[in-house]
């Protein structure tokens, strides 16, 4: 990596998060910042594929100064904490769709980023 690299983190290196982690770590100017998982040991095999740092929250991994942008690649139930998390932290955030798992839950999402002052 050099210092013109761009770190990006996966939250939730599961299926698609560890496609996304295998894609990310070949192409040129970026890497693999972090893997996080409330699963320790997916989220730390993960991280030692790749040689990345392991988090445990999500908040953590955010406010990590090598992390530049954070994909959230969570089972779909489970996109929404870890979103807001990211966001609160003011990074650029990726979500696999959808936002979360049921409507009344994707529109509250929608009226907190509405609402959001990025504090």
């Amino acid at each position: 990596m050099t210092s013109a690299s761009v770190g990006l983190s996966v939250v939730g290196p599961g299926l698609i998060g560890r496609r996304y982690a295998r894609f990310i770590v070949g192409i040129g100017g970026i890497h693999l910042a972090g893997a996080c998982d409330m699963n320790a040991a997916l989220a730390r095999e993960v991280a030692g594929e790749h040689g990345c740092p392991v988090y445990d929250d999500v908040a953590a991994l955010a406010t990590t100064g090598d992390v530049a942008r954070v994909i959230v690649c969570t089972p779909e139930v489970r996109h929404l904490e870890p979103a807001l998390a990211v966001l609160a932290s003011g990074k650029p955030l990726a979500v696999e769709k959808p936002i979360a798992g049921t409507l009344t839950a994707a529109r509250g999402a929608a009226l907190d980023l509405t609402t959001w002052d990025g504090e």
